[in-house]
């Protein structure tokens, strides 16, 4: 097991009771992993803000930005197309891979 501290991670809290209520995180192998917004959050623009973010810095890293996505989370799919990232082609494993466009 890993922390969040251990790799490049984005998170938002909330500005008041300063919950945790987003956080995205990269795994021990580079890709893109685990993000989560809370349900209440939803809607509200930051699986986009944390996408961008995260993608900036391992940018500025010189870092390969992926992303494996199970194929069943629509809504984790429909946000990844959204901030510019495309299905690799002819991956058909049980999750997409995604790079930026």
């Amino acid at each position: 097991m890993y922390g969040i501290e251990e790799h490049p991670s984005v998170a938002v809290r909330e500005r008041t009771t300063n919950k945790l209520v987003a956080y995205e995180t990269t795994s021990p192998y580079g890709t893109m992993a685990t993000l989560y917004v809370e349900p209440e959050h939803r809607g509200k623009g930051l699986a986009v803000a944390m996408i961008t973010q995260l993608s900036q810095l391992l940018l500025a890293d010189d870092v390969e930005r992926v992303v494996l996505v199970d194929e069943d989370n629509v809504g984790s799919v429909a946000v990844h197309l959204k901030c510019g990232f495309k299905k690799v082609p002819g991956c058909n494993i049980a999750h997409f891979l995604f790079e930026p466009k």
